[in-house]
C-alpha cells in the first residue's frame, strides 16, 4: 500500500464519515488509476503531488450507466473553508462523460452547502416519487431515511440527505 494512500485512509476513517466496507485501499487506488479522483494537491500524470494528500473526492459508479455519485470527499480541517471542498466537487463533474448526471449522499453541513452551489438538489419522495426505484435501479442499497420523507424538513437534524442533478 502507497504511504499518502494509506496515511489518507486512516485520517478518513478517523473522522468517523465513512463507510470501512466502501473506503479501502483497493477502492481508492481503482478510482485513482480509473481518472476518478481528484486530489489537493493535484495528481498529475497518475503521479501524487508533494506532501500529504490534503483533500479528496471521487466518482464511484452504479449498476447504471447514467448516474454517478460523487462521494469519498474530504478536506483536512486545516484547509476547510476555503472552497476547496467546492473545488473537488466541480473538478469532478468536469469528468462528466455524456448523458451521466450525478448525486451524492452526505449529512456533513458544509458538504451539503457545495452540492447545493454545484447544482445538486436535496431530494425527498416529494420530488421523485419513486426515490426507493431508481435507488434499486442504479443499485443503490443506502439510500437515506431523509429521501424517503414527503418533503423537507430541518436537514441538520435529518441524518443523511440524498442530493440530485435534477
Amino acid at each position: 500500500m502507497h504511504p499518502k494512500w494509506q496515511d489518507l485512509l486512516e485520517r478518513m476513517q478517523a473522522t468517523g464519515q465513512f463507510s470501512s466496507k466502501l473506503l479501502t485501499h483497493r477502492v481508492l487506488c481503482n478510482q485513482f488509476f480509473a481518472g476518478r479522483t481528484v486530489l489537493r494537491p493535484p495528481a498529475v500524470n497518475g503521479r501524487f503531488g508533494p506532501g500529504p494528500i490534503r483533500a479528496h473526492g471521487a466518482l464511484r459508479k452504479t449498476k447504471s450507466a447514467s448516474w454517478m455519485e460523487i462521494a469519498q470527499l474530504y478536506v483536512d480541517p486545516e484547509l476547510s473553508g476555503n472552497g476547496v471542498m467546492r473545488e473537488i466537487i466541480g473538478e469532478l463533474m468536469e469528468k462528466r462523460r455524456p448523458g451521466v448526471r450525478f448525486f451524492g449522499i452526505t449529512k456533513v453541513s458544509s458538504v451539503m452547502r457545495a452540492f447545493v452551489e454545484s447544482g445538486l438538489k436535496p431530494t425527498t419522495k416529494y420530488d421523485v416519487p419513486d426515490i426507493e426505484s431508481w435507488a434499486a435501479e442504479i443499485g443503490l442499497d443506502r439510500l437515506p431515511e431523509s429521501a424517503k420523507l414527503r418533503e423537507l424538513s430541518d436537514m441538520r437534524r435529518a441524518g443523511r440527505w440524498l442530493f440530485m442533478e435534477r
